[in-house]
């Protein structure tokens, strides 16, 4: 009896969740498990979009680009990867902005970007002030998981496929690829397709819709007192991981630009706020280089999607002159006064035990990219910390930037001793030093004096 139940009843259901979840397999409609859609029933998923945090990490892993994008939507909508990678002379590139990012989940991916890719040479990262101050760390479909091991939960895999809503989703990319002919959604280099842009966005009044929304909410925020004090404590909170963003690239010695990119003037208007002119200026505190584009042409609907989101061929434009050192009208450049710009030193050399110099530090792999960084800690005053690089015949003298602190603890866990944390950016020192065998001395300079305790670390140009 309980055998003809069994066949009765459950083997009816097997075999209906095995045809789903091999129909939603093929189908696959976010674009999780296979990589080219099926003529005419999948070329465009319809849904991808909705699982782009698991998609892009996954593309991404098989790219293994050397440039790599980062930033919310932005970025997703106006940046071509390739043509970023073109810029800077180099292979390739890949996309991996996500909409409605936030700074956490941009540290999560900055992290895996570096980790997961051995052949990544430099970053981009385009922050922008409607980032800040979100409620939720992660967005759905985040996957620390996916990111931490480079692959796909199972539980998430089986949801992908085993599933009532997938099913339906499924159905639905059938039916609106076969009505519509829609157009592909994502690139293999994470990039989102001109042509679905195009579709997206030619809507009537959408061209303000983003900046409408953003008015209404920040002035919400402005006038409730509650809201008011949970968006400032989600703005420093994520004002924090921007610090750790930063010190990230640092602590790794990655090759990085900083962008803000540019706005229509209907979307400055929208966050014209207290919050808004408070993050313009924070944020170049943080990163000793940026370059803000957000008003290198606020006025030109044609160069726009919508208020919010400049045109690849703009954004494409203002790159080129970024890595060619091109004046761009409007924009702001903060640069980094220590971008390895040495002068030659005459002054005399000495040796003081009262100066500790602890860990210092050379990354020479990145001789092959033109930059070469320094990093030591030392018991030093920040105003007049110095690298000193030396060879047979002549010394060139480096401002030395503090980033941090470092401590030395012993066995028990008692600190015993505090060092300041300093390093020079070193991209184009190769240009501005002849070549042969150096040495790099961290000290201070005082009266034309260089002063150090005799540490020192040898490279090769």
């Amino acid at each position: 009896m309980w055998k003809n139940i069994f066949f009765i009843f459950f083997i009816p259901i097997i075999i209906i969740l095995s045809i789903i979840s091999v129909f939603n397999f093929y189908i696959d409609p976010y674009h999780l498990t296979t990589a080219e859609g099926k003529t005419g029933l999948n070329r465009s998923r319809v849904y991808s979009a909705d699982r782009e945090r698991a998609l892009k990490p996954l593309k991404y892993l098989k790219a293994k680009p050397e440039v790599v994008i980062l930033g919310n939507s932005k970025s997703a909508f106006s940046i071509n990867p390739d043509k970023a990678a073109e810029i800077l002379n180099l292979k390739s590139g890949f996309n991996l902005s996500v909409r409605s990012a936030t700074p956490t989940e941009i540290y999560e991916l900055l992290k895996f970007s570096v980790h997961k890719n051995e052949n990544l040479k430099h970053i981009i990262i385009c922050l922008d002030f409607e980032m800040m101050g979100q409620d939720e760390l992660y967005k759905p479909g985040f996957s620390t998981s996916l990111l931490n091991y480079g692959y796909l939960p199972a539980e998430e895999r089986f949801a992908s496929v085993l599933s009532l809503s997938t099913f339906c989703d499924s159905v639905e990319t059938i039916r609106a690829n076969n009505k519509n002919n829609l157009p592909i959604i994502y690139k293999e280099n994470g990039e989102i397709s001109t042509e679905y842009l195009d579709s997206l966005f030619k809507k009537e009044g959408y061209f303000n819709r983003n900046s409408d929304i953003a008015f209404i909410e920040y002035s919400l925020v402005e006038k409730d007192d509650k809201k008011k004090s949970n968006y400032i404590k989600n703005y420093e909170r994520d004002m924090l991981k921007l610090y750790e963003i930063k010190d990230f690239l640092l602590s790794n010695n990655i090759s990085y630009t900083v962008i803000i990119l540019p706005l229509h003037n209907n979307q400055l208007t929208a966050l014209n706020n207290n919050f808004y002119a408070a993050f313009k200026k924070q944020i170049k505190e943080i990163f000793s280089e940026i370059y803000d584009l957000s008003l290198a042409d606020t006025v030109d609907k044609d160069l726009y999607y919508d208020a919010a989101h400049p045109k690849k061929f703009f954004t494409e434009k203002l790159l080129k002159k970024i890595f060619a050192n091109e004046k761009i009208e409007n924009a702001e450049f903060k640069p980094n006064n220590n971008l390895a710009k040495g002068k030659r030193f005459f002054g005399e050399v000495k040796t003081d035990n009262s100066i500790k110099v602890n860990l210092l530090s050379i990354d020479t792999k990145l001789l092959k990219y033109n930059a070469l960084h320094f990093t030591g800690d030392a018991n030093i005053e920040s105003a007049d910390a110095y690298f000193l690089v030396e060879n047979d015949n002549e010394k060139f003298l480096f401002k030395a930037t503090r980033y941090g602190e470092a401590k030395s603890q012993n066995i028990f866990n008692i600190i015993t001793k505090k060092y300041e944390r300093y390093y020079l950016d070193g991209r184009g020192l190769t240009d501005n030093l002849p070549s042969g065998k150096y040495f790099v001395y961290l000290g201070v300079l005082k009266n034309n004096v260089f002063v150090t305790d005799g540490v020192k670390v040898e490279f090769t140009l």
